[in-house]
């Protein structure tokens, strides 16, 4: 199965990721083949073959999935062929299926690149799974850049079975969607575009701007910036122009800025930053960094010598590849994938067969596809667990349910921005808000009115939060004379939430 493009930066490698999530749960054995890359050039690592070779039920070893460079293409591209052909090959006997990742288009020197990669294709026998990019196109231009690329692979004998359009504007996935439905004999299917997926982590941002970490959690720099903001006006007005997961850009020696970021990263009722990134060179004061110990932030704060418009134009270049330590971005390339692509129809086109053995990766994924199919709404009562919300964090990350958490909204947050958690899609509602409370006394009055529950007695369960700890303490006796923290949660589960 080849997966090609007609240019550069089309999030092929995500679509080549969720290509070999479903192939992984379906057959027996799945390998990895790179027939173009870059990495003879500097000795660098290629990122979308060390990423791929990484996932779970994937066994060989990077430089197995490796064919040539593009220098020795250049150099004579009908052995450079021979050779591709050659190591293909050596994969064909262990494996099943073999995902084939087209190359980036980094080879600025030709404009035959995607004529290369179809005879590849052809003399593979791969069929191709054609990606084109969305960004700022119209449907129509997202529609001629497929009929232009097919032209090319069939011209050159290659077999496109499928044509994902990748990276397209959210608000046009349906027209996008229509315009590719008319390409014939074809599984087509339009992927909006996830700013996660091509976001840098500030640790990149950091590195571009030659910055060195001062304040904050080292792990931390690893979190996906989604966005800048210069904050070259007061706190007041930065605060209002504060997005989730953005870096803020501050002059060092504007140091009234910075307590007050730390504290809105950590209230819960502003959104949870990437990083703050100082410019200028000034050194903190030691009463700043005194502040920042005794409240325990996390935030990582880091320092250039660089002048703030310097650092900002800097920033605005550094894009964020997708490597195999990108937890958030693979979970979200799986998620994506899964949601918009017919995965069933993909794989029929190909003709791949199921395998008769089950896997604990492939019920894993088989429980996860029923989950999404049929997604339910789930009321988390204990949020003051860490170990909760870092189940609703992998739970909303993969799309497989809605959520409902309860508890005191600004403390789920703020401790869920501690723990580097994304909760934003989540739900939080105040077990004490006193609508609520009414609401729910009332419905767990009515459901246990046959046991002689009164309203006041259902407020009172209903408000007691302890109550859970001391029916433990006190053993089977005291739960004979209550009811269980669970039974209540389940009865106002399926009360307040029959969906």
């Amino acid at each position: 199965m080849y997966v090609a493009s007609p240019e550069g930066l089309t999030g092929k490698s995500a679509v080549a990721l969720g290509l070999l999530d479903a192939l992984t749960r379906e057959v027996g054995s799945v390998g990895v083949f790179r027939p173009l890359t870059t990495v003879g050039a500097g000795g660098e690592v290629d990122l979308v073959v060390d990423l791929l070779v990484s996932q779970p039920g994937i066994k060989q070893t990077y430089e197995e999935a490796l064919g040539v460079t593009y220098e020795a293409a250049r150099e004579n591209a009908d052995e450079a062929l021979h050779v591709i052909v050659e190591r293909f090959g050596q994969l064909t006997d262990r494996f099943e299926v073999i995902v084939v990742v087209g190359s980036d288009f980094a080879d600025v020197s030709t404009g035959t690149e995607l004529s290369f990669n179809a005879k590849i294709a052809a003399n593979l026998g791969s069929p191709v799974v054609l990606v084109v990019h969305g960004r700022e196109r119209t449907p129509e231009q997202i529609r001629s850049a497929a009929d232009g690329a097919l032209t090319e692979l069939r011209s050159n004998h290659a077999q496109p079975v499928a044509v994902i359009a990748n990276r397209v504007d959210p608000d046009q996935a349906g027209e996008v969607r229509a315009a590719l439905a008319g390409l014939p004999d074809l599984v087509t299917a339009a992927i909006g575009e996830n700013p996660v997926l091509s976001a840098p982590t500030f640790r990149a941002l950091a590195a571009a701007a030659d910055a060195d970490l001062v304040l904050g959690s080292e792990s931390w720099m690893d979190r996906e910036s989604l966005g800048l903001i210069v904050a070259a006006m007061s706190l007041p007005n930065v605060l209002d122009r504060l997005r989730p997961d953005v870096t803020v850009i501050a002059p060092s020696d504007r140091t009234d800025l910075i307590p007050g970021l730390m504290l809105a990263h950590q209230s819960g009722t502003f959104p949870a930053l990437a990083g703050i990134l100082l410019t200028g060179g000034y050194q903190l004061p030691d009463t700043i960094r005194r502040l920042s110990e005794g409240v325990h932030q996390d935030l990582p704060i880091a320092l250039t010598e660089l002048g703030t418009f310097t650092t900002a134009e800097r920033l605005m270049r550094v894009r964020g590849p997708m490597t195999k330590e990108s937890t958030n971005k693979i979970e979200s390339a799986r998620r994506t994938f899964a949601e918009e692509v017919d995965q069933a129809a993909l794989l029929a086109a190909i003709d791949v067969s199921g395998s008769e053995v089950r896997t604990p990766l492939m019920f894993e994924y088989q429980l996860m596809e029923r989950a999404r199919a049929d997604r339910k709404h789930i009321v988390l009562p204990e949020s003051q667990d860490d170990r909760i919300l870092e189940a609703a964090a992998i739970l909303l990350r993969r799309g497989v349910a809605d959520l409902t958490l309860l508890g005191e909204e600004t403390k789920v947050r703020a401790r869920g921005s501690a723990l580097g958690l994304d909760l934003d899609r989540a739900k939080i509602i105040s077990p004490r808000d006193p609508v609520l409370v009414e609401q729910f006394a009332t419905a767990y009055a009515q459901a246990r009115a046959h046991k002689g529950m009164t309203v006041q007695q259902a407020r009172e369960i209903v408000t007691d939060e302890g109550f859970r700890a001391r029916a433990r303490e006190a053993g089977p006796a005291f739960v004979s004379q209550r009811f269980t923290w669970e039974q209540v949660t389940r009865d106002l589960v399926a009360t307040l939430v029959p969906d």
